[in-house]
C-alpha cells in the first residue's frame, strides 16, 4: 500500500479481534521523504488456562445396541449412498469418524453407528449414551471412543460427553467439570487428551462466561481455556489445535500459547490442512488458503460452507448448504444432486484411510463415498 502523509510521527497497528494481538510499529515521516514500513509480526499469545479435577461421571454397562446387516446402498454417478434402509439409525448424519481399526462411526440424531463394511452396530441413549442426538465423535490414544451430546441439534437433551471402552459407557456433565453439557465438537490432541467445545449459538445452560468454551480432558483433569471468543470448529494439525471462531482463527498449543492465523469477517465454519501444511479455512465469504504468511481467497461458494476435508489425492472438498465443491489445484467442480448426492446439504466430510470421501447430509439421507 502506497500513500502520502504529512510530516509527523505515526504508529502502524496490526488490528485484531483480540486486544492482546494488536501490535504497533512506530515510524516518522519528514518532508519529501519516502518511508518503507513493515507491519508488526504476529507473536505468540498466552491464553489463560484453568485446571480442575474431572468428576467421576456415571458409568453403566453398555446395552447390546442394534445390529443390522449393511445394505448395498444406491450407486448414483460418483457416489454410493447409504440410507436408513441400509442400516443407518437416522437420516441425518452430523459427523463421521474413522477409528484405528478402520471402522467408520456415524453421529446421527438417533445415536451413533459403527460400520465395518458388513454391518451397522448402533447405540442410543437407551444403551448408555449421553443422549440420542450425537454431535461429534473422536477416539483417544488409549482406543476409547468419545461421543458429544446435546450440541446444536440436541439442544433439548441434557447432553454431556460419553466415553465408550467397548463394554461400558461413562458419561460426564457439568457436575463433573464440563463448562456446559451442550458439547458440539471434539478432537483428539497430540498429547492424547480430548478437546471439546460448545456451540456459541446455544445460549443455554452456560455456567461461565462465553469466552470459556474450549476444554481439554486428560486423565483425571480438565483444562479450560479463556480464548476471548467462542469456538465454532476445531482441527488438529501436528502438535497444535486449530481453533476457528467468530471472525478469528488461531493455532493453539497445550500450554495455552497461541497465534492468530486469520482475523476478521464472519465465523469460520470449518478448518483443514493439506499435504503441504497449508491451512484451509471456510466461512460465508469464501474458502481461504493460508501458507507462508499469505492468505489467498480460493473460492466464493454460492451457499454457506459447512464442512471441509482433504482426500488422498490432496483435493480439498467443501460441503455447503447446496452440494459439494471439489478443489483440485486451480480446477474447481461443483457437485449437486444431479451428480449423485442424495441431499444438497453436506454437513460432514471425511477422507478415509483408503482415500475415499465420505459425506453426511443434514436432510433426508445419510452417507456415501466416491
Amino acid at each position: 500500500l502506497r500513500t502520502e502523509l504529512p510530516p509527523g510521527d505515526y504508529d502502524l497497528t496490526r488490528g485484531s479481534f483480540l486486544p492482546a494481538e494488536q501490535q504497533t510499529a512506530p515510524f516518522s515521516i519528514t518532508s519529501g521523504a519516502a518511508v518503507d514500513v513493515t507491519a508488526p509480526s504476529q507473536s505468540f499469545l498466552q491464553f489463560q488456562t484453568v485446571r480442575t479435577a474431572l468428576g467421576p461421571g456415571r458409568s453403566r454397562v453398555a446395552g447390546y445396541g442394534h445390529r443390522e446387516s449393511a445394505g448395498q446402498g444406491e450407486f448414483d454417478h460418483l457416489f454410493q449412498n447409504l440410507r436408513n434402509g441400509d442400516g443407518l439409525p437416522d437420516a441425518t448424519v452430523v459427523d463421521i469418524y474413522q477409528a484405528a481399526d478402520g471402522a467408520l462411526w456415524f453421529a446421527t440424531l438417533n445415536g451413533v453407528s459403527r460400520y465395518d463394511g458388513q454391518e451397522f452396530l448402533s447405540y442410543t441413549g437407551a444403551d448408555g449414551l449421553c443422549g440420542y442426538s450425537i454431535s461429534a465423535i473422536t477416539q483417544s490414544s488409549d482406543g476409547r471412543m468419545w461421543f458429544a451430546c446435546g450440541g446444536f441439534f440436541g439442544w433439548r437433551e441434557s447432553g454431556g460427553l460419553s466415553v465408550f471402552d467397548g463394554s461400558t459407557f461413562s458419561t460426564y456433565t457439568v457436575e463433573d467439570g464440563l463448562l456446559t453439557s451442550a458439547v458440539d465438537g471434539l478432537v483428539t490432541g497430540p498429547e492424547g487428551g480430548v478437546w471439546l467445545f460448545s456451540n456459541p449459538r446455544l445460549q443455554r445452560s452456560l455456567e461461565s462466561g462465553p469466552s470459556l468454551r474450549l476444554q481439554r480432558v486428560h486423565g483425571d483433569s480438565i483444562d479450560s481455556y479463556d480464548l476471548g471468543f467462542s469456538p465454532t470448529t476445531l482441527h488438529r494439525h501436528n502438535d497444535e489445535i486449530l481453533v476457528g471462531g467468530p471472525g478469528i482463527a488461531i493455532r493453539l498449543r497445550v500450554n495455552g500459547q497461541g497465534q492468530v492465523v486469520a482475523d476478521g469477517g464472519g465465523p469460520f465454519e470449518a478448518i483443514t490442512v493439506d499435504s503441504e501444511s497449508a491451512i484451509w479455512l471456510a466461512k460465508d465469504s469464501g474458502i481461504y488458503r493460508f501458507a507462508d504468511g499469505v492468505m489467498q481467497l480460493v473460492l466464493e461458494p454460492s451457499e454457506p460452507p459447512l464442512s471441509m476435508a482433504v482426500d488422498g489425492r490432496d483435493r480439498v472438498w467443501v460441503g455447503t448448504q447446496n452440494g459439494l465443491y471439489r478443489i483440485d489445484g486451480d480446477h474447481v467442480d461443483q457437485l449437486t444432486e444431479n451428480d449423485g448426492l442424495v441431499h444438497p446439504q453436506v454437513g460432514a466430510l471425511l477422507a478415509d484411510a483408503d482415500g475415499d470421501l465420505w459425506y453426511g447430509t443434514g436432510g433426508f439421507a445419510s452417507a456415501g463415498n466416491g
